[in-house]
């Protein structure tokens, strides 16, 4: 039996939790990761997807985003991490 790949798992969870999001690309893809430490842990073997806020002028006197991407952004951490602690308790059963 062939596990998903990530994205075939993070879908679902997304679209559960109603949460509308979008994708892009960052740095040199064919390497992993983006301006974060997710090429790393992808180094290691570790199914990575990098999720976060678009922030204009990130590290600047003066940041930039947008309230519905923040608040889009944490409906999608409570869905993945309602996702994983139920994976926990039936892992656990």
């Amino acid at each position: 039996m062939q596990m998903p790949n990530t994205w075939q798992k993070f879908v679902p969870i997304m679209d559960g939790g109603a949460v509308r999001f979008q994708t892009a690309e960052l740095g040199k893809v064919d390497q992993g990761g983006g301006g974060t430490i997710a090429y790393i842990l992808a180094k290691y073997g570790m199914n990575v997807i990098d999720c976060g806020v678009a922030v204009l002028s990130m590290h600047a006197p003066w940041e930039v985003a947008g309230k519905a991407d923040i608040c889009k952004t944490e409906k999608g951490y409570i869905a993945f991490l309602q996702q994983s602690l139920m994976s926990i308790k039936i892992c656990q059963k």
